[in-house]
């Protein structure tokens, strides 16, 4: 005969663990379920010869399996003071905006300057380019993969990072690179659990 344990305090274990390890649980579903939505396009083409559209597929899963785990751990880790903090923290940027103009004006610049010798190349052809391509290519891929992406490496790890080494843990070095303030990674003022 085998006993099961009330759907409550199942619920209650898995609370009682995202609490305690944060950032391992959101590993965990990142590593698991997150890299594994994101290989679907490439056994599809090469296992059934279907073609799925990767840059959707990669959008859907950071969403899904980057951004809103990172939400509802801050949530069940932190409450929801530590979720306002996150989202706060998503939208407070630490560079000048005058930054975030460089890849807007400098790579269209440099595209001009290289495309000069091309005959009836107008100032008109560059507009439209810049306008219907170039700008709503840059600004969609920053809205739904870039800030998702650095806000959960950056902003979610470094302040679960802070809070294990509150504890005595001993947090690591940040998962890649990023243009962040990544020198404060495993700063010596640990932030307090709210």
């Amino acid at each position: 005969m085998t006993t099961t344990a009330p759907l409550a305090d199942q619920h209650r274990g898995f609370r009682r663990f995202v609490r305690r390890h944060p950032y391992l649980s959101f590993l965990l579903v990142f590593n698991t379920l997150g890299q594994a939505i994101a290989f679907v396009p490439v056994v599809a083409a090469r296992v059934y010869g279907v073609e799925l559209d990767t840059e959707l597929v990669l959008i859907i899963t950071t969403l899904l399996f980057l951004l809103l785990p990172a939400l509802v751990i801050t949530y069940l880790a932190r409450g929801e003071v530590g979720l306002r903090d996150l989202v706060r923290s998503m939208a407070r940027f630490r560079v000048h905006a005058w930054w975030y103009l460089l890849p807007l004006l400098a790579v269209p610049a440099v595209t001009v300057l290289a495309s000069l010798p091309v005959p009836d190349l107008t100032v008109q052809n560059v507009l439209v380019a810049y306008l219907t391509a170039f700008l709503p290519a840059l600004l969609f891929q920053f809205l739904t993969t870039n800030w998702w992406e650095e806000s959960v490496w950056m902003a979610f790890s470094k302040r679960h990072c802070n809070a294990a080494s509150v504890h005595g843990g001993r947090c690591c070095s940040p998962p890649r690179s990023s243009p962040c303030n990544t020198s404060r990674w495993c700063s010596a003022e640990p932030s307090v659990r709210a």
